[in-house]
């Protein structure tokens, strides 16, 4: 088999074992707000909503029952408590926000049963109806396809390591793998610290000392930056498929220091090396 034709097997093999096809996951760290912000907002969203449903008990019974049912919807899913893979997203407000659409309902209904408002009611109805079937529309285009929806990520926040992972992963199945390994640069970068720990975890897997206890402490903290790992193993991929192949030997050197069970990067390391080693005449 040709030494080109070895090489893309190789990577193509490292691509898709090392999730190379686009994932919808997102790291722990929330991307359009800083942890302590997100959460603090929607904190005091839902500690508003009950102080007011306390203070409108007795005069607006109605208001009151919303935003105690807001509230209650709102909290176990703020952020005040870390739970899953994310802090908050936009489609935790889907169910909380149900009672405000049934109180706006009512208000609407009340309108339109009373003569004098029953023009002016129908023509917001109207205005509403249309401006959220607009904004229904304008957001769709960003979930067209995988590629749309990072690039819009991108659009709101250029650091999210994990769009810029994604969108490295598009290029590269397109065959745009330079392209790619600049977008996988760019997430590593992301994050101040992630070079920093996957190199000196490789220096001291190579110096011996890879289950030592700065090993261990370096380890649990990569251990929770996984758009970090994602972009080293990927970035890896794409030096062995644009022909360097010590940086990608580097590369799955630092996510086998990172994760010693990780038996892709250690496959991939063995392939490189055959693919290094000096080939033996062929007998006739």
């Amino acid at each position: 088999m040709p030494v080109r034709r070895e090489r893309q097997f190789i990577i193509r093999s490292t691509m898709r074992s090392k999730g190379w096809r686009p994932s919808m996951r997102t790291s722990k760290r929330p991307h359009a707000a800083p942890p302590s912000t997100a959460a603090s907002t929607a904190g005091r969203a839902a500690s508003g909503s009950a102080v007011s449903a306390c203070r409108n008990s007795s005069t607006r019974p109605w208001l009151a029952a919303a935003g105690a049912a807001y509230a209650v919807i709102l909290l176990p899913v703020s952020g005040l408590a870390q739970a899953g893979a994310q802090l908050v997203a936009d489609r935790y407000s889907y169910l909380s926000c149900l009672p405000w659409a049934f109180l706006a309902g009512a208000g609407m209904l009340a309108a339109l049963r009373r003569p004098r408002l029953r023009h002016a009611a129908a023509a917001a109805g109207v205005l509403l109806l249309t401006s959220l079937g607009a904004a229904c529309v304008a957001q769709q285009a960003h979930w067209r396809d995988s590629s749309a929806l990072w690039r819009r990520v991108l659009a709101l926040d250029p650091s999210c390591a994990t769009a810029l992972v994604n969108i490295g992963t598009e290029l590269a199945a397109s065959g745009r793998v330079k392209l790619a390994e600049e977008s996988f640069a760019r997430a590593e970068a992301a994050d101040p610290l992630c070079a920093g720990l996957l190199d000196r975890l490789a220096l001291l897997a190579r110096g011996g000392d890879g289950q030592g206890e700065e090993a261990g402490r370096l380890r649990a903290a990569i251990g929770i930056r996984p758009a970090c790992r994602r972009a080293r193993a990927n970035r890896a991929a794409a030096w062995a498929e644009l022909g360097d192949l010590e940086r990608a030997r580097g590369g799955f050197e630092s996510i086998l220091a990172a994760d010693p069970g990780d038996e892709s990067a250690r496959r991939n390391l063995a392939r490189l090396s055959a693919l290094s080693a000096p080939s033996r005449p062929q007998l006739r």
